[in-house]
């Protein structure tokens, strides 16, 4: 494969005597066409006959940018013109031998080309399992390669691995938002939450920027990542557990194909989720209630949230519906949780309390 192909996949002129010859005659042809076409560039150039653009490529053949005015005074095979008609592109009669016989030796090296790649692989296809096998463990090490270097970038690592479906995450970080403060120099306010038995879905209020969806779809994509074989960016003491199924609605999800409102669409988003839903699900649902009119929107929420306790789902759910929180305070297994914002001063601090 070395004597074929150099390290950008090139086929090596010294690959077969006839290529290095094709080659050879084509270097040399090449060199002669640029020659005879500089002289006629610029004897038209001294003329001004030539627009700005004075030379292009049209069809694959060099061509001089001739002003259509004129286009009569050059001996040569009309190619083509511009959009607007002021420049037409000849190739010159004194190159249409030189560029057919360029022509001629690229179809002569492609064809070599293609010998030269088939009689390699009829050489190599008895070690066809081998290198099958090869590439399969250079792809393993590029992969795990590329995973310690996310790891690093991320400052991540092992947490604790659960064989129940739970998690407690200490000074978690969005991986994403993570590393688009580094490289702007800022930090990023780490997150802790706990999901158990005890303690499975999670009510989050709080004011609008506050970071009540960061917080949500951070649980959701540590536990992808941890479950994708990804370290991630919590504290070593943290623990996280194997989930059968994750279940979000985050953002819009309005259909007009599917002749969805946004409300319906998360209606029909909801019903599958009480439907399939139990106790090896994480549940992510962002703004849970909202797109229709909030009494109803909350009393159909709060009736979802009450039967996702009953199946002992573990889940983040945020909300501004006040229904919700007194829900969450009366149902068991079902927790309140906000951000902070300072009081004085009414800036978020992206601080998360359960209770």
């Amino acid at each position: 494969i070395d004597k074929v192909l150099d390290p950008a996949g090139i086929v090596r002129s010294s690959a077969s005597k006839e290529l290095a010859g094709i080659r050879r005659d084509l270097a040399n042809a090449r060199r002669e066409l640029d020659k005879v076409f500089r002289q006629e560039l610029q004897k038209l150039k001294k003329l001004g006959w030539l627009a700005d653009t004075e030379e292009s490529i049209y069809n694959g053949r060099r061509v001089l940018s001739v002003l259509a005015e004129q286009k009569r005074s050059v001996r040569g095979l009309i190619q083509g013109s511009s959009d607007t008609g002021k420049t037409t592109f000849i190739e010159p009669i004194e190159t249409v031998d030189l560029n057919n016989e360029v022509f001629e030796l690229i179809q002569d090296e492609r064809k070599e080309i293609m010998r030269i790649l088939r009689q390699l692989t009829n050489d190599i296809r008895h070690h066809h399992s081998l290198i099958s096998n090869y590439e399969k463990v250079l792809c393993d090490f590029d992969f795990n390669r590329a995973k310690a270097l996310l790891a690093l970038e991320l400052n991540a690592c092992m947490p604790n691995i659960l064989t129940s479906s739970q998690l407690n995450l200490i000074n978690a970080r969005h991986p994403i938002l993570f590393l688009q403060n580094k490289s702007n120099g800022k930090t990023v306010v780490p997150m802790s939450c706990e999901l158990n038995p005890s303690q499975r879905l999670l009510i989050i209020s709080g004011p609008n920027a506050g970071g009540k969806s960061i917080t949500l779809k951070t649980v959701g994509i540590l536990q992808m990542m941890l479950q994708s074989g990804l370290l991630v960016p919590v504290d070593e003491r943290s623990e996280m557990g194997i989930f059968h199924r994750f279940f979000a609605d985050i953002g819009d999800s309005q259909s007009i194909e599917m002749e969805l409102s946004t409300y319906s669409s998360r209606l029909a988003k909801m019903k599958y989720f009480i439907e399939m839903a139990d106790k090896r699900t994480l549940l992510l649902i962002d703004e849970f209630g909202t797109g229709t009119d909030p009494e109803l929107g909350g009393a159909v929420a709060e009736a979802m949230l009450e039967e996702f306790s009953r199946r002992r789902t573990l889940g983040v759910i945020t909300t501004h519906y006040m229904n919700i929180k007194i829900a969450a305070d009366r149902l068991e297994g079902v927790k309140n949780a906000c951000m902070l914002f300072d009081d004085a001063t009414l800036q978020t601090l992206y601080q998360l309390v359960t209770g």
